[in-house]
């Protein structure tokens, strides 16, 4: 297949399953590596006409984030590790068959993720805690920058889910919903930079059952449909996303824990170049205005 045709890489969306939602953001990201067809994404029902709680009736933002944290194991289990690999498959529009991943976290903010997409065929994205940056199937090496490098430091907190509160500076619950089959209540937040999503919390479970996020005006819709639990921590094990691209779905095979050697998250030599020949041009530029 040609490679226009076959690969693009897109980062949209902030992927927090215990594999967290700031992990899965990721994999939508890799996904729109793979040029698909441009179909409609269903809106999400309007909350007209439906009859809401009061305000005053509604449970604080804060408290439906710590019912979340509870539900899937409580602060002392997510702080029990500190590094994890994931293991799965994603089934893509159009694809024949699962591509398989590997992503690898540790804290406090490192990860790499790693998509086979044919024998032979890596996609890598990483994150060293500074740098952010992803290698094709081609060997061609992007760095990250502005708000896509901010979103992939989000994704890269391995206690994104206890973070919560240094990530947004707004939360607020604004009513109680229908998100798919599930009663959720909503919450709206919004970060420091003004970007914005919703989160669906599960009326009866407590855990997040939904995303709904957007970046260059491209909306996501996620929907966390099953959990499980692997060393005492219930993780997202199964994940539908839809996109413009179409729907796509994601499945977790295993989590381990502490089993994540540092040096994984050391720069590969092609990106470290990149790093370099980046910082060498902002050299020169800043010396042409000084000299100026």
């Amino acid at each position: 297949m040609e490679k226009e045709k076959m690969m693009k890489l897109n980062m949209q969306t902030p992927i927090a399953m215990r594999i967290r939602v700031s992990l899965f953001s990721s994999l939508v990201a890799a996904t729109t590596l793979i040029a698909l067809p441009t179909l409609a994404i269903a809106q999400p029902e309007t909350d007209e006409g439906v009859a809401q709680p009061d305000a005053a009736e509604l449970p604080a933002a804060k408290s439906l984030f710590e019912k979340h944290i509870e539900a899937i194991g409580g602060e002392k289990a997510l702080r029990k590790y500190k590094s994890q690999t994931v293991t799965g498959s994603f089934q893509a529009p159009m694809a024949p068959m699962p591509f398989q991943l590997k992503i690898q976290s540790a804290s406090p903010n490192q990860m790499l993720l790693t998509i086979t997409i044919a024998p032979g065929m890596e996609v890598k994205q990483g994150f060293d805690g500074t740098v952010g940056w992803m290698i094709d199937p081609y060997s061609q090496v992007e760095l990250f920058e502005s708000e896509r490098l901010d979103s992939l430091r989000y994704q890269a907190d391995f206690y994104a889910d206890l973070n919560y509160a240094k990530h947004f500076s707004s939360i607020e619950t604004v009513g109680l919903v229908d998100y798919e089959d599930k009663k959720c209540f909503k919450v709206h937040c919004v970060t420091s930079k003004k970007e914005e999503s919703d989160r669906y919390f599960d009326e009866e479970t407590g855990r997040l059952y939904g995303l709904e996020s957007s970046m260059d005006g491209a909306l996501s819709r996620t929907t966390f449909a099953e959990y499980k639990d692997f060393g005492g921590i219930f993780q997202t094990v199964k994940t539908i996303i839809a996109m413009p691209q179409g729907t796509q779905e994601f499945t977790v095979s295993s989590v381990t824990y502490d089993d994540v050697d540092e040096a994984t998250f050391v720069l590969p030599i092609s990106v470290q170049a990149k790093v370099d020949e980046a910082k060498a041009q902002e050299g020169e530029t800043n010396e042409e205005k000084s000299g100026g």
